[in-house]
């Protein structure tokens, strides 16, 4: 069984400060934690936290929570019952829910279970409009990744 979480929910102060960018892709991006990594409208994981902080200043919203940070965990059954490139697959997936309007990076993880990190800048790279991360927009991204997990027989805890 699956589980997903948005990661900061409750701390109004996690992910406000100038080094929100580089703090949370270098540990999603750690050599020895990441075992595959993936990014949108970013050119690199060591140029990500700058372009994220570029979007950003430009559209002059610099305050309040920079990005949203979410986990989805798998299970050792699951981890054992499907290859890394099932994750990956799973993670693209997710990350192309959010890519045509945020920059946005994944990092799967291995330790202690499968996990994948799904990081993406609050502010729009199209439109300089902030992702209001609202309950009702967690409530249909949990329930994408619910749909989405049951193509592959895996059970998202709610």
């Amino acid at each position: 069984m699956a589980y997903m979480k948005f990661i900061g929910l409750g701390a109004p102060d996690k992910y406000k400060d100038s080094t929100a960018f580089s703090d949370i892709i270098s540990y999603c991006c750690q050599p020895s934690k990441a075992i595959h990594i993936g990014l949108s409208h970013l050119s690199s994981i060591h140029t990500a936290a700058s372009e994220m902080e570029a979007v950003s200043q430009r559209a002059r919203q610099s305050s309040g929570k920079k990005l949203c940070h979410v986990v989805i965990a798998f299970d050792h059954r699951e981890a054992q019952r499907f290859p890394l490139e099932t994750f990956i697959q799973i993670a693209e997936i997710c990350n192309k829910y959010f890519s045509d309007r945020f920059q946005i990076l994944y990092a799967i993880h291995n330790e202690p279970c499968i996990h994948i990190h799904l990081v993406w800048n609050r502010v729009s790279y199209v439109d300089f409009k902030r992702f209001l991360n609202r309950y009702q927009d967690q409530y249909q991204f949990q329930s994408f990744v619910y749909h989405l997990l049951q193509g592959y027989h895996i059970t998202l805890w709610k």
